[in-house]
């Protein structure tokens, strides 16, 4: 029996409304989770077009911050069978915070004062330990349910403006883009956690051309809209003398 007949088995019609019974998806596998690349810049891409960042350690911040946002939701992935999918999530959050540390270091960027003008190292801590904790309260969590929730968005931007206020909106709007991207595919998701009511357009499946299409589209949007921003242009000449001194 594939996924999608196990979801429509597990499914209960009451007054015209649907009702998610959680309970039926443990044990199976279910591949039914849009690629994480593709998350990846359509929260990179929605955040950008949104907010225009007009420094660049906004930029650079708020970029990996809506990133983060786009891809972390999936981090369920793993109870529904998909576990190489959540440690691809895991890898990629690292990546997108590890590349803006990087950057802000190599190139001295201004991120890391911009972050304290507005915080502190004891909320930065305590921000990440709370951010942390959910990471491993919504792991273990059935699919497309608390990670794929407003709660869940609420919660974890609050952990993310404790850190670095400027960029909670960023993450806020990439988080979004990926719970509303969902809506279009065949599963359910509970917005409305911890109610069981799921909602799901059901306008294509998630991991089939359509998806591809958008990766390709919102890849090329991204990278469009990075180097359209007036920030980029002293990030660019930045990078340039980095590799000429080094050669």
């Amino acid at each position: 029996m594939d996924s999608e007949d196990r979801l429509t088995k597990a499914l209960a019609k009451k007054s015209g409304s649907v009702i998610i019974v959680a309970e039926e998806f443990q044990g199976g596998e279910d591949q039914s989770y849009m690629l994480g690349r593709t998350h990846f810049f359509i929260g990179i891409t929605t955040a950008l077009a949104i907010f225009e960042p007009s420094s660049l350690p906004i930029l650079v911040a708020g970029t990996g911050a809506a990133a983060l946002g786009g891809i972390l939701p999936d981090i369920d992935a793993g109870t529904s069978g998909a576990s190489r999918e959540t440690e691809k999530i895991i890898g990629v959050c690292t990546a997108a915070v590890s590349a803006v540390i990087l950057v802000d270091y190599c190139f001295h960027i201004g991120i890391y004062q911009a972050l304290m003008a507005r915080s502190s190292t004891s909320r930065v801590i305590a921000g990440i330990a709370a951010f942390l904790l959910l990471c491993v309260i919504g792991k273990r969590t059935h699919h497309r349910s608390f990670m794929h929730s407003f709660a869940a968005l609420l919660l974890f931007s609050l952990c993310v403006n404790v850190i670095f206020p400027q960029i909670t909106c960023y993450f806020a709007a990439g988080y979004l883009s990926h719970l509303l991207t969902d809506l279009l595919n065949r599963q359910w998701e509970l917005l409305l956690w911890p109610s069981k009511r799921g909602f799901s357009l059901k306008m294509f499946r998630s991991d089939g051309v359509v998806n591809w299409l958008m990766f390709a589209v919102f890849l090329c949007t991204s990278v469009y809209l990075m180097i359209w921003f007036s920030p980029f242009k002293p990030l660019a000449a930045a990078m340039i003398s980095w590799f000429r001194v080094r050669r």
